[in-house]
């Protein structure tokens, strides 16, 4: 018996193309939400698990293989996490989702690490690294750290003065230790901040680009939902859709996620030989 078959959302091609104009305009901001509104866009173009989109790391994408790269699915032991089907795949991204990824990538730093950190941190962690580099060298004020981050400010995200982003990034992500007569920070070299926590959801970036793009509000798994049944309408294989979404027999997809939107059966008449 196949679990899961009651009746799901999902979006028709008109739909899911207005959802994804809406988190493109949304990641062109480069606000706090974008890593959540990338996480989004990966679950529409590859059909991937939301557990599996949260727990990749930027190791896991593989640029040299296939026509835009690929990214690698599999267990993550430091943190206690298994494939659903016990087996590892590759997902190979479009064209439109590797040219996200780039641009997010070079806004989040090509370091290793959790591909989708909570919040700003990306931006906020190299500002910070690179404050406290600066002041192990020597002592530092706010303002004088500011001026030497300024190839940072174009990546900022935030309102405010430029100093005071500099000063809550140290605060945040890299302790230091600061000298109120002096009024410097002093970055302390044998300091090692935690490592930025991952995003754990994105379901109110998904809420918010549903209502904008007024499309039907969405589950995180009708992304599912609706990349397989585009997958198929767009011609392609069930056995390649099985692939790549990660399911162990073909059954499971099509009893499940592939369901024929209305435009498609009403087109199909026509195609119908005895039609006339």
């Amino acid at each position: 018996r196949v679990r899961d078959a009651k009746p799901h959302v999902f979006l028709t091609l008109e739909q899911g193309r207005r959802l994804q104009e809406e988190l493109l305009a949304m990641a062109g901001e480069r606000g706090r939400l974008y890593p959540s509104v990338v996480a989004t866009l990966v679950g529409l173009h590859t059909g991937m698990r939301t557990g599996e989109i949260l727990t990749r790391e930027v190791q896991d994408l593989d640029w040299s293989t296939g026509a835009h790269g690929v990214i690698r699915v599999g267990d993550k032991p430091s943190i206690d996490w298994r494939t659903k089907m016990g087996r590892s795949r590759i997902v190979p991204m479009t064209g439109v989702l590797a040219r996200e990824l780039r641009a997010f990538l070079e806004w989040r730093g090509e370091d290793d690490g959790w591909l989708f950190r909570r919040g700003c941190q990306g931006f906020l962690y190299q500002v910070a690294e690179h404050a406290r580099q600066l002041s192990v060298e020597r002592p530092m004020t706010v303002m004088q750290l500011a001026a030497e981050l300024e190839e940072y400010r174009h990546l900022d995200p935030g309102d405010g003065p430029w100093s005071y982003r500099v000063a809550r990034a140290i605060q945040r992500h890299r302790r230091m230790f600061y000298h109120p007569a002096q009024a410097t920070w002093r970055g302390k070299p044998d300091y090692k901040a935690p490592d930025p926590k991952r995003l754990q959801n994105f379901s109110g970036t998904l809420t918010r680009a549903c209502k904008q793009a007024k499309v039907t509000r969405l589950h995180k798994h009708a992304l599912r939902h609706t990349w397989a049944t585009l997958a198929l309408g767009a011609g392609m294989d069930l056995r390649v859709v099985q692939e790549l979404g990660g399911w162990s027999t073909p059954d499971v997809p099509m009893k499940i996620y592939l369901h024929v939107a209305s435009d498609h059966a009403l087109a199909a008449v026509d195609k119908f030989p005895l039609g006339g």
